[in-house]
């Protein structure tokens, strides 16, 4: 993991705080739902080109805005009223993950909302950790209140909400937490992958034959989403790619 000091520091306040509340994660995310309230006036909600419209303070499911008004919402409170909730569920995880010093950082979707143009809707929170870490991490989660389920090269976890979370376990992913790059998203501190991992993960997914038309077109569409955002990723696909995505 490259060695930041503002984020170290940061880290070591939040840890501060995590250890006020027992390491109790409710009561994190409760106290800082209610800052959120107090300090309203002063979130800060970055641009488009950096937005997630996922990770940040959610607020109560019951203050969320109706279907008529989704014109009229923000990204975090589209998020919550697609997920029931979900802004609370990936919170707690990155708080998890986080507090342990546990090495991961976010791939897939998230990643690619991060680094596109702009962000798409997903309920999807893919996911990988260090080698040494997965068993911990299933420890960590389970603990903290998310269910999960085995699979051959996967985890998937549930909190309450719809959202998604699956930990991959593959090998091909084992380097990308030592290559993650901190990001400031809504407030909010995460890890994803980098560009170059991010890319050359849609493209792994995109390449298997036995996965579904649908998830096929949509890595597609994250992968020519990334080439528009970044031209130089162009020279990188492989030319059964090139022949499908026109060079920017």
């Amino acid at each position: 993991m490259r060695e930041d000091p503002a984020i170290d520091e940061i880290r070591k306040v939040r840890h501060k705080k995590s250890a006020e509340f027992g390491h109790d994660v409710d009561k994190i995310v409760e106290h800082y739902q209610e800052l959120e309230k107090e300090y309203l006036d002063r979130v800060f909600v970055r641009s488009k080109k950096r937005t997630l419209g996922i990770i940040d303070r959610a607020e109560s499911v019951t203050n969320r805005l109706p279907v008529g008004n989704l014109s009229r919402m923000t990204p975090k409170q589209f998020f919550d009223w697609q997920t029931s909730g979900g802004t609370d569920d990936v919170m707690r995880l990155v708080d998890c993950l986080e507090r342990a010093d546990v090495k991961w950082c976010a791939i897939g979707g998230v990643a690619v909302n991060y680094w596109a143009e702009e962000p798409m809707a997903t309920q999807d929170v893919d996911f990988v950790v260090a080698a040494e870490d997965v068993e911990r991490t299933i420890t960590i989660l389970e603990e903290a209140g998310f269910r999960s389920e085995r699979f051959e090269w996967s985890l998937n976890f549930k909190g309450r909400s719809v959202v998604s979370i699956q930990l991959s376990t593959e090998d091909f992913y084992k380097e990308f937490p030592s290559r993650a790059v901190p990001a400031d998203v809504h407030g909010i501190l995460l890890r994803v992958a980098s560009l170059e991992d991010t890319l050359q993960g849609k493209i792994k997914a995109w390449s298997e034959p036995e996965r579904r038309q649908s998830k096929r077109m949509k890595d597609l569409t994250d992968i020519v989403r990334l080439v528009e955002a970044h031209p130089q990723l162009w020279e990188n696909l492989p030319s059964e790619l090139k022949e499908k995505i026109k060079e920017p």
